[in-house]
């Protein structure tokens, strides 16, 4: 009797078992109609899906203006801020610019990183798929701009519209390839060359390099002829004719000075000189008398007296060629600036011109007639 009981306890606990377990075999599909995970529902009416690939991927399916109905999160890397992308009442290009700004606020866009367009389906053959690759071409490439990174940018066209008949399904597929191939937009730069005013150019908007730069030579950019806004023209040397007349000093164990005038209608160059008046009339009482007289004159902050006689060199050439201007003589040349119509300022003097160590550098010459 023990037995039997025994086998009729088995049985029933067999029983029990096989029962509960019918039960957990229908308990996933009631779990997963009650499940809280969101599923992506397609919107109706798209006419175009656009794949975007970063390192976050996304589909945007678009209405036959190219307005973005929906944002599907495609990995992991697109789920994890897939929320922040606003598109509704947008644009393609506005999402897309949206999406590479917060990727690579995000940091999944490293340097020359690879943003890659794809129309993966085209319901609507009336759609210009090849627009909307050039344009969110342009965005991505534009907004990399303003973000200040660099990116490489890839587009092409992968769909196929879809066939509107079931007996017409082998012309359909023709119609597609040839739609694919007219319309495959992988964009290769066509720069314009660069201009004094703007880099090389591609017609997607994108730059390289830098702009030349005017290179202006009397006034005139030698490239594009625009007028150099800071140049001023003066009157030449040999048209205003009349005297120019500068002073300086040397110290050569001893001040001195000399007074210098070029006489261009004469063809002439005068020079004199003189010293300090404390040097030259002993005493600080002589030198006091000589001003008092006139004898003495100021000059750079102190009191000078001619001491000596002079000299003149004939003037063989003058040359002008902008604002520089070079006057050859038979002791020797002396080259200026031209700083104002009536002013001149020396940069070079041959050494044997005017006192044996040339007039010097920086010296003021101003026009008298």
């Amino acid at each position: 009797m023990k037995r039997i009981l025994a086998l009729v306890m088995a049985t029933v606990i067999l029983l029990t078992l096989s029962a509960c377990g019918q039960g957990d075999v229908s308990s996933p599909d009631s779990s997963s109609q009650g499940s809280s995970e969101t599923v992506f529902v397609k919107p109706d009416n798209y006419a175009t899906v656009l794949l975007v690939t970063i390192n976050p991927q996304f589909r945007l399916y678009l209405d036959k203006d190219s307005n973005v109905l929906a944002v599907e999160a495609v990995n992991k890397d697109a789920q994890s801020f897939a929320d922040t992308i606003k598109f509704e009442d947008k644009k393609v290009d506005a999402v897309v610019e949206e999406i590479v700004t917060k990727s690579n606020e995000k940091g999944f866009v490293k340097e020359n990183a690879e943003v890659k367009f794809e129309v993966a389906e085209q319901k609507d053959e009336q759609v210009n798929v090849t627009e909307i690759l050039n344009k969110v071409t342009t965005t991505a490439n534009q907004t990399a701009q303003e973000l200040k990174i660099t990116i490489n940018v890839k587009a092409e066209d992968k769909s196929t519209v879809e066939s509107q008949g079931d007996s017409s399904s082998d012309s359909s597929n023709v119609q597609s390839e040839d739609a694919s191939s007219e319309t495959e937009s992988s964009h290769t730069h066509n720069f314009s060359k660069a201009t004094c005013t703007k880099a090389k150019t591609c017609s997607c908007g994108e730059t390289e390099g830098k702009a030349l730069g005017h290179n202006y030579k009397d006034g005139v950019c030698s490239r594009c002829k625009a007028k150099d806004p800071n140049y001023v023209s003066y009157t030449s040397l040999a048209k205003k004719g009349g005297t120019w007349e500068g002073m300086f000093w040397i110290n050569d164990g001893a001040k001195t000075y000399y007074e210098v005038t070029i006489d261009i209608d004469e063809k002439v160059v005068g020079y004199g000189g003189g010293g300090l008046a404390i040097d030259i009339m002993g005493s600080e009482e002589e030198v006091q008398k000589a001003i008092k007289n006139g004898e003495a004159f100021e000059f750079d902050g102190e009191w000078w007296v001619g001491g000596f006689g002079g000299g003149r060199a004939e003037i063989l050439n003058i040359s002008e060629e902008g604002k520089t201007v070079t006057i050859k003589t038979d002791e020797g040349e002396v080259t200026f600036t031209r700083t104002g119509e009536k002013t001149l300022k020396v940069t070079y003097s041959s050494k044997d011109f005017i006192c044996g160590q040339g007039i010097k550098a920086g010296t003021i010459f101003t026009y008298s007639k």
